[in-house]
């Protein structure tokens, strides 16, 4: 007998690649960074911001010599930090960093903070499948950030192009976050299964509090979280159009004393809504004086002084003197529209001319993020603007990245008048019992691996075997997950 609606299918090149991966993270490969030489490299850096917890994680990373390492920690813990520690040993033994992220804009991000060479995961395997020779030579590092966000397939290919050359991957990103649009769920398997470092210490937060109540939603106590917001008045329920509006009017404040504040959804009929709020607000300050308008990719109309962002990679147009690009996820604020239909926009290292073509397929207003973008941002606060049927993964995301504070707009649209009124004015106990629920509710992704071994655990045996082994004794298991 089996649970109606409980079949999970996959496929067995899909069961291959984790099993290729699982392989990798048992085999040696370069040789190690000598002990003597990280020390040195991390004295030469007088960091006086990295903490006793980040510089052992970073140890653990050049001092392994396994094929496939993980670093691993929650929003907050300071893994940039601990790259960039990491970084200056590896460079120190003269190991070439070569930095790879699910998108172009996580990648510039590496490039900028770490000052290495970063492309996409997406590029590299282009590259290298269209018959150009591999980048990577012998002792490399390969480097991939948010490597929860990418699919397994991509993952054990890179895993693949970086051994055949004699490099080394050590991956880093939080299984708590959000995953990969693709298969994935292969970054939570190594994490349990290949060498590990983890950070558990948060740096981020000013209030101490706040730091323990992203990490109680983490780990899903949805009422010891619910509890910090509430008391704090953080935390609000009510309509669509009411919940935005607040949402809206906390961030111009913070916006107005001079805070980097984010607007946060977890869906793109929220984010639009938002946008045009926004917009309309930066029309009325204008007084009017921009009136000429170019059709948008969501709908909308830009006009100038609009922030928009730009949702496709587009490396021919080349910004800040050829040395970069217009990358999906960019922000930038538009300065004038061509006669065309095109754009000029600029962000405070960048200019360029957008065409029209590219201004109708993949423009959109910015002034909202959704958590997909907003994953790997750090800022002053954050209003999130979530709905009652919101994971876990999309909460933690959306309620960790301002240090200062993080609020949280429950809208939730009631199907009568009389519930429609109730909801407006929803009781705290109505809000934070809708929170926890979103807690409670998980998209986290599992591997074909982990779901296999589950349904045999699960089912009886067939004629004295078990319906599947999978099963595969763990190296070093130094995270829950």
């Amino acid at each position: 007998m089996t649970t109606h609606a409980s079949e999970r299918y996959t496929s067995r090149r899909l069961l291959a690649a984790e099993t290729d991966l699982l392989d990798a993270a048992q085999r040696r490969g370069v040789e190690p960074v000598p002990a003597a030489t990280f020390d040195r490299a991390v004295r030469s850096q007088h960091d006086a911001v990295a903490s006793i917890e980040q510089r052992e994680a970073a140890r653990r990373l050049c001092l392994d010599g396994h094929i496939i390492a993980c670093l691993v920690g929650p929003a907050g813990a300071g893994k940039t930090t601990t790259l960039r520690l990491a970084t200056q040993a590896w460079r120190a033994a003269g190991r070439r960093v070569i930095a790879l992220a699910p998108s172009a804009a996580a990648a510039q991000v590496l490039r900028d903070e770490l000052s290495v060479p970063a492309d996409t995961l997406h590029k590299f395997l282009h590259d290298s499948s269209a018959g150009s020779p591999t980048p990577l030579r012998r002792g490399d590092i390969v480097l991939i950030d948010e490597a929860g966000m990418a699919g397994t397939m991509r993952l054990a290919a890179v895993v693949s192009a970086a051994e055949a050359a004699g490099a080394c991957v050590r991956m880093v990103g939080d299984p708590a976050q959000l995953a990969a649009v693709e298969a994935g769920g292969a970054f939570r398997l190594l994490v349990q299964h290949s060498s590990s470092a983890e950070l558990t210490a948060l740096h981020r937060f000013r209030d101490a509090a706040e730091a323990r109540a992203t990490m109680a939603i983490r780990r899903g106590d949805g009422p010891c979280a619910a509890a910090y917001y509430a008391k704090r008045g953080r935390l609000r329920l009510g309509e669509t159009p009411l919940m935005a509006e607040a949402v809206f009017a906390a961030w111009r404040r913070d916006i107005a004393d001079g805070l980097h504040s984010l607007m946060v959804t977890v869906d793109k009929r929220h984010a639009l809504l938002l946008n045009e709020r926004a917009q309309i607000d930066r029309q009325l300050a204008s007084d009017g004086r921009h009136a000429a308008t170019v059709p948008l990719h969501d709908g909308t109309v830009g006009r100038v002084s609009d922030t928009i962002v730009t949702r496709a990679n587009a490396r021919l147009l080349l910004t800040d003197g050829g040395r970069d690009f217009v990358k999906n996820g960019d922000a930038w604020t538009v300065v004038s529209i061509a006669s065309d239909g095109g754009m000029h926009v600029r962000r405070p290292s960048a200019a360029v001319r957008l065409p029209s073509a590219y201004v109708s397929a993949n423009v959109e207003l910015g002034y909202a993020v959704t958590v997909h973008r907003a994953q790997g941002l750090t800022c002053d606060t954050t209003h999130a603007l979530i709905s009652d049927a919101t994971t876990r993964e999309h909460l933690y995301v959306a309620a960790s990245r301002g240090r200062q504070r993080n609020h949280v707009y429950i809208a939730h649209d009631a199907d009568t008048d009389e519930a429609h009124a109730t909801v407006a004015k929803a009781a705290p106990t109505e809000a934070a019992t809708t929170f926890t629920a979103c807690v409670a509710r998980t998209s986290r992704q599992l591997s074909a691996t982990k779901l296999l071994t589950a349904a045999s655990d699960m089912q009886p045996a067939r004629h004295g075997k078990p319906v599947v082994d999978v099963s595969r004794p763990a190296r070093r298991a130094s995270s829950s997950f």
